[in-house]
């Protein structure tokens, strides 16, 4: 864990094997700029940076950065994360999704993320509300360093640890540690003496026979 006023570019190393049950956690704040700030997270294997030039073995296990574009009519700004890999000195197939920081000129906002390892996926979070996931292109146990550019303060770069159950798992599942969760439902009628309910994939359920 880093606290304080950390430096921007941020450059850490990864000692750790990144593994599914782990979350990525950045917080700090967005810098009045007179356009949508720049911000970029880099998940880099080979390499600590990704200034260039840049190391043909260089893998990016994971971009996570802000793009914005203009357009001509009518004129609007139109503010996007867009995520990708790059591996044997391409870029692969881009993701994108909207703005979940409420970014605009002028206008400075709070930076408060996470990037959550699943078993096949990335699960993006900002402010505490989930809005994105983007499959594993490379393994992230080949995560060695991470790189933070842009317009923003940092005040927190954090690895945190989540539990993931086995029946999570069959249900691609998972809530980390941390974060708010919600739950809503109906009430059960209890199960005939000698069984217990049990949760499946997908969070069905139903009456199974106890352990003795």
């Amino acid at each position: 864990m880093e606290l304080g006023d950390l430096p921007v570019p941020y450059k850490s190393q990864v000692t750790d094997k990144v593994q599914a049950g782990k979350c990525l956690e950045i917080k700090g704040g967005f810098k009045l700029t007179f356009i949508t700030p720049d911000f970029c997270v880099n998940l880099l294997s080979k390499a600590e940076t990704l200034d260039p030039p840049v190391d043909p073995t260089t893998e990016v296990i994971l971009q996570f950065r802000v793009e914005t574009t203009r357009s001509v009519f009518p004129p609007v700004l139109k503010t996007e994360i867009v995520v990708n890999t790059f591996q044997n000195s391409k870029w692969g197939k881009e993701a994108r999704y909207p703005d979940p920081f409420g970014l605009a000129p002028l206008s400075p906002k709070i930076l408060d993320m996470a990037i959550c390892f699943a078993q096949d996926h990335f699960e993006f979070f900002a402010n505490n509300e989930k809005f994105g996931e983007y499959k594993y292109v490379i393994p992230v146990d080949h995560i060695d360093h991470i790189e933070i550019t842009g317009d923003v303060t940092l005040q927190q770069v954090n690895w945190k640890n989540k539990e993931l159950t086995k029946e999570s798992e069959e249900a691609d599942f998972y809530h980390p540690v941390g974060y708010p969760m919600f739950l809503a439902g109906k009430k059960q009628k209890r199960c005939k003496k000698g069984r217990v309910r049990k949760y499946f994939g997908k969070l069905s359920e139903r009456c199974v026979p106890c352990c003795k």
